[in-house]
């Protein structure tokens, strides 16, 4: 289920536990390639990027939380405009 994942990490950054988000945010994007690499999804451009998981990631950094993940899914230069 892809939305586990997701709900795991948005716990993790209320408890302000970096090292639980970072693990979620693995699973998270563990589970984001999963779906979108199915041979029906893999040349739909809606999972070349994670935007709420992008978004996470803003969010957990703008709260203090220091995360180590990066991803391909979450572009740096994305995550840099905000």
């Amino acid at each position: 289920m892809i939305e586990r994942p997701r709900i795991e990490l948005a716990g993790r950054m209320f408890a302000r536990d970096a090292a639980g988000a970072d693990a979620a945010l693995l699973e998270a994007f563990a589970e984001h390639r999963r779906y979108w690499e199915q041979p029906s999804k893999m040349n739909d451009g809606a999972g070349w990027c994670s935007l709420s998981l992008a978004a996470s990631m803003i969010m957990a950094r703008d709260a203090g939380l220091a995360l180590a993940t990066t991803s391909d899914y979450a572009p740096e230069a994305l995550l840099a405009q905000f």
